[in-house]
């Protein structure tokens, strides 16, 4: 064995291994560093991991995958070469292992890195195909363990009671709360997993870093038997990252010694076997070509005694390595799709856009109007049917003379099976196994073809396509779907030298291209989109029903698994707001809210001008979007996660908003620990809630609270000053985050002012809180004395007409 120590390396080491076919005798190289300490076995070809000098994972293997045949690194007679060398990359600096070995016309060169500043270690499994045939590669594995006295992730050291987090594959699926048993179970999570033994307390999350060439599913399981004996449990755990998988094969599933489940499209259905396995695991052709490279990118483990935080510093260091940056703005208006579905024509959208401009929304943000699913004269010929007979440039004029943006749908890859390229361009259409061209069923039972981008031809007809809308028509917002059913679950693409991952965000790159920087572009898909779009869906289609909340992957269980993504990957879309019946004011309050935590994008989905001024205020209540997701406080202990916290940090103040929901019918008292959510438990705070406008008084280390059923409190908190203070506005849900500024204390004076941002011919309130020894002597709005509203001794609400203004500013003076 050849064996070199480099320190300073900043660079590609896999050129200074210096291979020799004929290794001398094999022995250990070991790495460590301040959080991880790794050691491979080149005589077993195994790798053991150590986190703080105790034992993570014992004896884990690499494989992979080919269609001929599988590959592992614990194979007699394997032959290895390894460096130990520094290195620094833009997560920071640390140490890295890189062990090389060849086999079946594959160089192999797995890289292990350990960070000095971060509790991180990374794995990343390159492939060269060195040999003068195209390979069939199928699933790159950089850590395989089976759960047996010999070899298994050891966390924990007690399975009772530890709850995994797991991950769905698409936007329908955010994944479940599992609380592990001491029973035989197997379950399988998309991107990453996350652990937490609340006993500890610690937290790990293991998870893709990268997405541009492989798609990572994470299989975790135990089996009494196996471990028997053994001091510490040892799951079973694999990483597999895929290269050409249908979209079908890599849904989550859930396996336990009582019932098989395959969680498909969000619906759990009881079948009489698991998926996927050895057996019934389907690959499509993926060819690594001679001379290619291949790279799973790398995959994170990350520690931290705050199981939240392992998931925002995956997010935050996906966003690092991959250079990932959103824009600032986000989109703020309505979409069409929600209330009217396919019922809709250009009088409709005009009357829809006259209506904001006269209630003065944009004074709010709202700016989009986006036209979903109905116009389009075929799937594939995306100009304006019958029903919007002047076409879609002229809508989108029409649009712009009102002072908004335009918007539009488009399913990229679906075609309708009479248009121009199903009748021209046959070529450029997916086909299955015995080459006939593969039919997918549209959800309302339209059968379409799909558009394979991996041909040449197929992909300058979709760049000139956005690159018309965008330029000629004049589309700013762009919403991609309908993308599950054609590229990501399709049999095989024309060009086998590309991966799904590959194909699927070359094709919105080719978006970009088309529509260029400043367009928005939202993408209703896969996580492999991260990067590569501003805005992605992370829940299924909202309706007004409340089971669209509460249902199995809701959005009250998307919005809150996926919160620490917003701002990293993408902005995040809870998809619409909707506020009207049959839903109860409590209930649209409720979705109402949980918009307004994500933090990420508002349209809002009903036919406005139907709406009574008590719901359409609820729509107001919560424009423009502050931009920054809450965090969700109790994401390990319940499958519906009720708290939220979110810092609002301003130049004027700093404050707290909380939101606790109850989802259920019945009335809930609950006490929230406010050390827990983030706040000093030695600071006194003043309470707010907005939705009913009610101050809950002052309040140290706990919150008690009575919730009516199927509704939420969202409080402000605020530190309690010695003075007299703004503790609430009717304005905005975050209470001052974007509609209160230059808020200014005059001590001498004694005098609190400011600006209030509403909008023309509406009035809002905002209520201060005056200490005993102060007495509100004088008040101006716009300049004018205005006699404010004293609701009890202690809290004065001052009334804001903002007439022909849009800010206003004000001002009270105290004795």
């Amino acid at each position: 064995m050849k064996k070199y120590i480099l320190c300073g390396c900043t660079y590609l080491l896999t050129g200074l291994l210096l291979w020799s076919p004929a290794l001398h005798a094999q022995q250990n190289a070991h790495m460590s560093g301040r959080y991880f300490q790794v050691e491979f076995d080149e005589h077993k070809g195994l790798f053991s991991v150590r986190h703080n000098n105790k034992l993570l994972v014992n004896n884990a293997r690499l494989e992979i995958q080919t269609e001929v045949g599988l590959i592992k690194s614990s194979e007699q007679g394997m032959a290895f070469a390894s460096v130990i060398a520094e290195f620094s990359d833009a997560l920071g600096s640390g140490r890295m292992m890189q062990i090389q070995m060849k086999k079946s016309g594959l160089d192999i060169s797995t890289q292990y890195k350990i960070y000095e500043s971060k509790d991180l270690m990374t794995i990343n499994v390159n492939l060269v195909n060195v040999s003068a045939q195209n390979i069939p590669l199928q699933e790159i594995r950089p850590l395989v363990v089976d759960g047996r006295e010999t070899d298994g992730l050891q966390f924990p050291d007690i399975i009772e009671n530890t709850r995994v987090l797991t991950q769905g594959y698409s936007f329908i699926d955010s994944g479940e709360l599992l609380f592990l048993r001491d029973e035989r179970f197997k379950y399988s999570s998309n991107w990453n997993v996350a652990f937490y033994d609340p006993k500890e307390p610690l937290g790990m999350a293991i998870g893709a870093l990268n997405f541009d060439q492989t798609e990572t599913q994470l299989f975790v399981g135990y089996d009494p038997d196996s471990s028997a004996g053994s001091p510490s449990p040892g799951l079973s755990f694999k990483i597999a990252c895929s290269t050409n998988k249908p979209g079908r094969n890599m849904l989550r599933y859930k396996k336990t010694e009582k019932h098989s489940v395959w969680i498909a499209s969000g619906r759990g259905m009881d079948v009489d076997y698991w998926l996927p396995d050895e057996r019934t695991e389907a690959y499509n052709k993926y060819l690594l070509k001679s001379g290619s490279k291949i790279s799973t990118g790398p995959v994170g483990i990350i520690f931290n005694e705050d199981p939240l935080k392992t998931l925002e510093l995956w997010a935050e260091y996906a966003r690092v390595l991959n250079d990932i940056r959103l824009p600032r703005a986000l989109p703020v208006g309505w979409c069409s799709w929600p209330d009217m579905y396919y019922n809709i024509n250009e009088t409709k959208i005009l009357r829809l856009a006259d209506f904001a401009v006269r209630e003065r929304l944009p004074d709010f943000g709202f700016d989009i109007i986006q036209i979903d699913d109905g116009f389009q004269r075929k799937y594939g010929d995306w100009d304006g049917n019958l029903y919007f007979p002047r076409g879609m440039k002229w809508l989108s004029e029409e649009l712009r003379k009102r002072g908004l943006t335009p918007g539009i749908w488009i399913a990229p890859y679906a075609i309708s099976i009479n248009s121009d390229i199903a009748l021209n361009h046959q070529n450029w259409l997916y086909r299955d196994q015995d080459g006939t061209i593969r039919t997918y069923r549209y959800y309302i039972g339209i059968p379409v073809y799909g558009l394979d981008i991996s041909i040449p031809g197929a992909q300058n007809w979709m760049r000139n396509l956005f690159s018309t809308i965008s330029s000629d028509w004049g589309y700013d917002f762009f919403k991609l779907d309908y993308i599950l059913n054609t590229v990501v679950d399709t049999y095989q693409f024309n060009n086998p030298f590309l991966t799904k991952a590959e194909v699927y965000r070359n094709g919105l790159g080719i978006v970009r291209e088309g529509v260029g920087e400043d367009a928005y572009v939202l993408e209703c898909g896969i996580l492999s989109a991260a990067g590569r779009c501003d805005s992605w869906r992370v829940n299924r289609d909202i309706g007004a029903r409340w089971n669209t909340l509460t249902m199995t992957n809701g959005t009250a269980q998307a919005v809150h698994r996926r919160y620490y993504m917003h701002g990293n990957l993408f902005n995040i879309d809870p998809d619409h707001l909707v506020v009207r019946d049959p839903l109860t004011i409590d209930q649209a309050r409720v979705l109402a809210t949980n918009v307004a935590i994500s933090g990420g994008q508002v349209l809002t989905g009903d036919e406005l001008y139907r709406l009574p001024e008590e719901r359409l205020r609820i729509i107001k209540n919560v424009m423009p979007p502050y931009g920054k997701a809450a965090r969700s406080v109790d994401l390990f202990e319940t499958n519906f996660p009720a708290v939220s916290s979110l810092r609002v940090e301003r130049n004027f103040e700093d404050w707290w908003i909380i939101s606790v929901v109850n989802w259920t019918e019945n009335p809930l008292e609950k006490t929230i620990d406010l050390k827990r959510v983030g706040l000093n438990e030695n600071t006194m705070y003043l309470a707010y809630e907005f939705w009913d406008q009610e101050f809950l008084g002052l309040v140290k280390n706990s919150l008690n609270l009575n919730i009516r059923p199927t509704s939420v409190k969202v409080i402000a908190l605020r530190k309690k000053l010695e003075r007299p203070q703004i503790i609430g506005t009717d304005r905005h849900i975050l209470q001052g985050a974007v509609e209160l500024s230059d808020v200014r204390w005059d001590a001498q004076n004694k005098q609190i002012s400011g600006k209030l941002n509403g909008a023309r011919d509406h009035s809002f309130n905002i209520t201060f809180y005056q200490p005993d020894r102060f007495e509100v002597i004088k008040a101006t709005v716009k300049g004018k004395e205005i006699t404010p509203t004293k609701i009890s001794k202690e809290l004065i609400r001052l009334p804001v007409d903002f007439g022909d203004n849009k800010v206003c500013e004000f001002s009270l003076k105290f004795n």
